[in-house]
C-alpha cells in the first residue's frame, strides 16, 4: 500500500488523460511482473504478465490449469519461464523456483487463488546451500546467488564455460568454498577470462571462500582469498 501522500503524477479528467495513465503502468510495470492478466485468463487458462526477470526478458504468457485441483504456478529461477503443476514439488523448491500463485479450481474455472510473488523480496532471501561432493563442477544458471560448498576431500574443480554454450546472466554471483581437503581450482572453458584477485590465484585452499562476479559476456572477477601466488 502506497502512503496517504506520494510523488505520482495524479490522472485528472481531460485531454491527455489516458497518456497519463499509459504512463503511470509503464513507470509501474517492473512490479506488475507476472501479475495475473485478466486479458487473457478464462476458464482453466492462467494468463501472466512479462517483463524482465534478472536480465531474462519475459514475455506475456499463459499456462493451462488442471481441472478441480490445487495448482502451483511458478517461475524457474534460472530461466523465468512460467509452469504449473497439481504436485508441489516445484513450488517447494525454492532453490530453483520463484513460487507465483496458488490457483484452485472446478470443473472449468478458476474458484480463488492467492498472489505468492516475493519477487520485490528477493534480495531479502537468504542464499541457497548447495554441496557438491564430485570432483568437477561445470557452473550453471541455476547456480547463481546459491553458496557451493566443495565438498571432496581431494582436488576439485569448477568450470565457467563459454557464454555461447552455458549462459549465464551478467552480474550473476556465485559463491564458493572450498569445504573439503584437497585445493580448488576455479577453471576458465575456451574463451572465458576469469580474473584472479590482487596477489591471489585461481586456487582456493580448503576453508577458503570467493564470490566470483560476470562482469562481460565471457568474464568472471574472483572476489576473496585465494592461495598467493
Amino acid at each position: 500500500m502506497a502512503d496517504s501522500t506520494n510523488n505520482l503524477p495524479q490522472v485528472v479528467a481531460g485531454a491527455g488523460a489516458a497518456q497519463r495513465v499509459n504512463d503511470l503502468f509503464a513507470a509501474a510495470s517492473p512490479s506488475m511482473l507476472y501479475a495475473l492478466n485478466p486479458s487473457t485468463t478464462t476458464g482453466l487458462t492462467f494468463g501472466f504478465l512479462g517483463g524482465r526477470y534478472r536480465s531474462t526478458s519475459v514475455s506475456n504468457g499463459t499456462v493451462s490449469l488442471t481441472a478441480s485441483q490445487t495448482n502451483y504456478v511458478v517461475a524457474a529461477r534460472a530461466t523465468g519461464a512460467v509452469s504449473t503443476s497439481t504436485s508441489t514439488t516445484n513450488w517447494n523448491d525454492t532453490q530453483n523456483f520463484e513460487r507465483l500463485y496458488l490457483v484452485v479450481t472446478g470443473t472449468s474455472s478458476i474458484t480463488s487463488y492467492e498472489d505468492h510473488r516475493a519477487l520485490g523480496q528477493r534480495g531479502q532471501n537468504f542464499p541457497a546451500v548447495v554441496s557438491d561432493g564430485d570432483a568437477n563442477r561445470d557452473i550453471s544458471a541455476a547456480d547463481a546467488g546459491r553458496y557451493l560448498r566443495m565438498t571432496r576431500t581431494t582436488a576439485k574443480t569448477a568450470t565457467f564455460r563459454p557464454n555461447s554454450t552455458h549462459a549465464l546472466p551478467t552480474d550473476a554471483e556465485f559463491h564458493l568454498r572450498c569445504a573439503g581437503g584437497g585445493d580448488l581450482t576455479l577453471t576458465p572453458g575456451s574463451g572465458v577470462t576469469l580474473n584472479a584477485p590482487a596477489g591471489g590465484t585461481l586456487v582456493l585452499g580448503t576453508g577458503m571462500t570467493v564470490t566470483v562476479k560476470k562482469v562481460g559476456t565471457d568474464e568472471y572477477d574472483v572476489i576473496g582469498q585465494t592461495v598467493p601466488a
